[in-house]
């Protein structure tokens, strides 16, 4: 009977040891996990880190990410270990189901065995074709309205300790404001760029009696960019570059802009900072640093007797070269 208690005691101290352990590596992931969340991400990049964080946090056999759309609908916009597809037509057809069974959850949940559910036949067999079993269910709630769910799939029965679902809770409201704010970013900027394209496009009109030349300069410049050889990332930059290339020449007066004689020092000095000007427009979207420097730079000249850095050769970005060559 005292061996015994004694081995009980040993027991009990070493699973608290071993969940000591568990918890330090847990706090430990979420920290260092934590700081790409951190990054300025798009909505798409949002998406792949939540998702990949979820995969190392709660190492699962499968995950699939649900998101929730507007008009009732559901979408998967994430799957690790998954090459079935006809998730897709089965969130189609039971829209109530996922809605009432996972997204109807505010804290993490856990279903230990998935097949012992009520649920649609064909709901049940497309959990049994993928082989699973248990489902920790990882709400991702915005302002107590739910905005996605993770689903971490297993092929056998598991259990979910407390103390992993309260960091997993913390990591839930991080990750939804990860999401959530690189959304309305992406929004933010959507707005901001219809914006520059609308000042750009007047000052084509005011510029030139030439229709369209915003978008034939960006023709023109991707078909020169893609024969240089540059990547897709380069060609959509110099073609953005093109379109809004005259966008720093919207603060500059029609008498100066449309002047049929030659500028004065003082006009020339207010021409000379367009570039400058048009960088500055474009600064506030982040994505669109590069497209700012081509646009900077598209006044410099070869012989290093351009504007506004007096840069020369080889100096001047590729983009702003092929920019200046197409506005010629």
């Amino acid at each position: 009977e005292i061996v015994a208690k004694q081995v009980a005691m040993l027991v009990k101290k070493l699973s608290t040891t071993i969940e000591n352990i568990q918890r330090e590596i847990l706090n430990w992931r979420m920290n260092s996990l934590g700081q790409r969340l951190s990054q300025a991400l798009t909505y798409a990049e949002a998406i792949q880190v939540v998702g990949n964080m979820a995969v190392e946090l709660m190492v699962p056999n499968k995950v699939i990410m649900l998101l929730r759309r507007p008009l009732k609908s559901i979408e998967s916009v994430f799957l690790y270990n998954l090459q079935d597809w006809s998730i897709h037509s089965i969130l189609e057809k039971h829209v109530s189901v996922f809605e009432n069974h996972f997204f109807a959850q505010s804290i993490p949940d856990i279903i230990p065995n998935v097949l012992n559910e009520e649920l649609p036949d064909d709901v049940l067999d497309y959990f049994s074709k993928i082989k699973c079993v248990s489902i920790k269910i990882l709400p991702l709630n915005f302002q107590d309205q739910p905005v996605a769910v993770i689903l971490a799939l297993y092929d056998d029965e598991v259990t979910w300790p407390q103390y992993e679902r309260e960091t997993l809770r913390i990591f839930s409201q991080t990750a939804v404001l990860a999401i959530q704010n690189a959304w309305m970013y992406e929004e933010l900027e959507k707005g901001y760029l219809d914006v520059a394209m609308a000042l750009s496009n007047e000052i084509n009109v005011r510029e030139s009696s030439i229709q369209g030349m915003s978008s034939r300069m960006a023709n023109w410049a991707e078909k020169i960019a893609r024969a240089l050889g540059c990547s897709e990332a380069e060609i959509d930059d110099i073609r953005w570059a093109a379109l809004l290339h005259g966008i720093g020449k919207s603060g500059i007066p029609n008498k100066v802009l449309g002047k049929p004689g030659p500028l004065t020092d003082e006009e020339w000095d207010i021409l000379q900072k367009t570039p400058e000007e048009g960088e500055n427009y474009i600064r506030p979207l982040s994505r669109f640093r590069n497209v700012g420097k081509i646009i900077r730079n598209s006044r410099e000249r070869f012989d290093g007797d351009g504007y506004p850095d007096g840069l020369k050769g080889q100096e001047i970005p590729l983009g702003a070269r092929v920019l200046a060559v197409v506005e010629s």
